[in-house]
């Protein structure tokens, strides 16, 4: 069953992503989807290791999705400003940032989306704590406290019950 959910998630961002649909768009995504699974069924999430999948849990990841995707927008118009600017106001750092997020998942999670923010990247992740680098100090400070850490929070707990996870297989 994981490995179905996965081949039609990968086979849908595939087309999502194509734009135009054709026999052969869609060939491929199939294809390609096929071998993505096959070569890594043994590292596949399955549904019930992945928080907040429930009604209000997925209501939440489409939040955190768009939310992300209003984030980018503003972290890449930042950097292009800072690239674009006569003179360069970087002011490179490494910060500790505790998180509260008790799942692999969320963790996991978080630091993908920090380091897919333009200025930051996530370098180290432990149990309680990532150590990001961050191109500015504002972009420092925006990673302490940023709404997607929330967000995540919100979704871990949609997904806890009696201290586990919500089996949703």
């Amino acid at each position: 069953m994981t490995q179905v959910m996965w081949l039609v998630l990968l086979v849908l961002f595939w087309l999502v992503l194509a734009g135009a649909w054709s026999w052969q768009v869609v060939l491929a995504a199939v294809v390609a989807a096929m071998l993505v699974v096959a070569s890594n069924r043994d590292s596949l999430l399955k549904p019930q290791e992945i928080p907040g999948m429930n009604g209000r849990g997925l209501r939440l990841w489409l939040i955190y999705v768009l939310r992300f995707v209003l984030e980018l927008f503003k972290a890449n118009v930042q950097v292009a400003k800072i690239v674009l600017s006569p003179r360069l106001r970087i002011a490179p750092r490494v910060i500790h940032f505790p998180t509260r997020i008790q799942s692999e998942v969320g963790r996991v999670v978080l630091a993908t989306t920090i380091s897919l923010t333009p200025g930051t990247l996530t370098l180290h992740v432990t149990r309680d704590s990532l150590w990001v680098h961050a191109l500015t100090k504002e972009a420092a400070d925006g990673v302490q406290g940023w709404i997607m850490e929330e967000l995540l929070l919100q979704i871990e707990a949609t997904g806890k019950v009696d201290g586990g996870w919500m089996n949703c297989s």
